[in-house]
């Protein structure tokens, strides 16, 4: 009679640690799913609008871009794309098209599309990397060709 009770003892503590934690699967959650809190690692940042470096009237070089503008209006994962706009130092308008990847540091991006000065247009093709500086701006750095002409340098754009 003593070794009954001892396994009925037994039984009903081992059967009631096997329902610890029933009521979150009955209730719809899976062991599987993701908890309720997420840490900032895996929190996807999001780039849609609009992002846009300072008015720059007076450029450092004869080779630089400035004022400019992504328009992000698509993210899938990893994968931005938007608007591209810029000015060069020459007074030639860029406009075009924008896609980047983001990471957890850098930004790789790239920029193409069409270059106007005056009545002339032409191609021109940027690419760089970003690096986020706190939660709305990213330092761009770019080079690449306007007009078959070789332009480089850096700019902060801000959301």
């Amino acid at each position: 009679m003593q070794y009954l009770r001892t396994a009925l003892i037994l039984i009903v503590i081992m059967a009631s640690t096997a329902c610890f934690g029933l009521e979150d699967l009955l209730g719809g959650k899976s062991p599987t799913s993701p908890s309720e809190t997420t840490s900032a690692s895996t929190t996807i940042r999001s780039y849609l609008g609009t992002w846009v470096g300072p008015t720059i009237t007076s450029y450092p070089t004869a080779q630089s871009c400035g004022n400019m503008q992504w328009k992000v209006t698509s993210q899938s994962g990893a994968q931005i794309s938007g608007d591209f706009q810029a000015t060069c130092a020459s007074g030639t308008t860029l406009a075009g098209t924008v896609v980047a990847t983001h990471g957890d540091t850098t930004i790789p991006w790239a920029a193409s599309g069409t270059a106007t000065q005056g009545g002339n247009t032409c191609t021109f093709s940027l690419t760089g990397s970003g690096t986020f500086q706190g939660t709305s701006n990213i330092l761009i750095n770019y080079a690449g060709t306007v007009c078959s002409l070789p332009v480089s340098g850096s700019e902060t754009i801000t959301r």
